[in-house]
């Protein structure tokens, strides 16, 4: 399981070059396609990052053995409805099921089923960041939404404090998540394991979770899913255990080829940071060197995440560290080494800053694809 995928270069399968061999340890391969691969697209007015790329590019996630990817996010609108659908079409003919989006609500949610080794395995996708009007309807096309609504309580309960930062409380969906419950139930009649996945959370701070996050994805496993994945924050998130199942609230991107869409981009949009001091900005700006990747460096550590299922649940899970180097790739790293290390520790302060008590250790004894991982068990 892997983050955001955004491939957009002029040799797509180069992008998985230094990591294809880990990407192949597995059975089965998911992961989050975060762009639209369309000829035609039609950007609607509103889009400020279009994230749109020639279907050529689909080629590349083919060659990284990709079976499963979520459309559910908030860029799949980007080119409009025919461009969205022409996405899936390409996935579909590459030989990736996609999950999360459709020509209407009902098909949006319906899960993809696929089998390894006589499990059978159920994926569904929703999406709680997305644009106004990406979320479908019983009679329109879209993707399978999963709301939250916000309610801001000044911090300060004694004094009036105009203009300081707000609590933050949210309030999920309640036909969504009804829809959600319904969704893995039915899933569960066709499979033997249900995958649950998610594109949410604040993109603009480290580490943080929201507790619409930690609601939705606690549910999910009271509804019945077995692994819960999250994407969409650019950066690293926990991971725990709940109930004796795994969420990972955020595994980054594996690759997001951003410096065709930077070009595009409408002026102001990229910001240019002050000299020698500390890069503190999460959003896109320039960062010299990285034309790729023009996000925070913590934005170049993340991960391959794994777990070990039968018919009858999870029973291991775990993490191959990887860092992006600035070409855009993938850089798998050994659990022990001084790289994979370090995204070991910032992973670490991603569940204990949160108050995630799970435990990671080094695991020589699990390689996937020739690369020693960490296992991350209960506290």
């Amino acid at each position: 399981m892997v983050g955001d995928v955004l491939v957009d270069r002029a040799d797509p399968p180069e992008a998985f070059s230094r990591i294809r061999g880990v990407l192949a340890g597995g059975d089965l391969l998911f992961g989050n396609c975060e762009a639209v691969y369309s000829a035609a697209a039609s950007v609607p007015p509103h889009v400020g990052a279009a994230l749109v790329g020639d279907p050529s590019n689909v080629t590349g996630l083919a060659a990284a053995g990709f079976d499963v990817m979520s459309c559910a996010n908030n860029h799949i609108g980007d080119g409009g409805h025919s461009a969205m659908l022409e996405t899936t079409e390409h996935l579909r003919t590459a030989g990736i099921r996609h999950v999360g989006v459709g020509a209407n609500l009902a098909e949006a949610r319906a899960p993809a089923i696929v089998e390894a080794r006589g499990v059978r395995v159920a994926v569904l996708a929703a999406a709680s960041v997305f644009p106004y009007g990406y979320e479908a309807r019983d009679d329109w096309p879209g993707l399978a939404p999963l709301r939250g609504y916000n309610l801001y309580q000044d911090a300060d309960p004694y004094n009036w404090v105009p203009g300081a930062q707000p609590r933050v409380r949210t309030f999920t969906d309640e036909q969504d998540l009804a829809a959600l419950q319904a969704s893995i139930a039915s899933a569960h009649r066709d499979a033997d394991i249900v995958m649950a996945s998610f594109h949410w959370g604040d993109w603009t701070r480290p580490a943080h979770l929201t507790d619409h996050e930690i609601r939705a994805a606690r549910c999910a496993i009271d509804f019945g899913a077995d692994i819960v994945v999250g994407h969409h924050h650019h950066l690293l998130r926990g991971i725990e255990w709940y109930r004796d199942r795994p969420i990972f609230y955020g595994l980054g991107h594996l690759i997001f080829d951003m410096e065709r869409t930077v070009a595009r981009l409408p002026a102001g949009m990229v910001a240019e940071l002050p000299a020698g001091g500390p890069d503190d900005y999460y959003g896109i700006a320039v960062r010299p060197g990285w034309p790729q990747l023009p996000l925070h460096p913590d934005s170049r550590m993340t991960m391959v995440a794994w777990a070990d299922v039968t018919a009858d649940g999870v029973s291991e899970i775990g993490v191959i560290p990887c860092v992006l180097n600035p070409h855009g790739q993938a850089v798998p790293m050994s659990a022990t080494s001084d790289e994979g290390r370090r995204v070991l520790r910032y992973l670490t302060w991603t569940c204990t800053s949160q108050g995630l008590r799970v435990s990671t250790e080094a695991a020589a004894d699990h390689p996937i694809g020739g690369i020693s991982g960490a296992i991350v068990t209960p506290p």
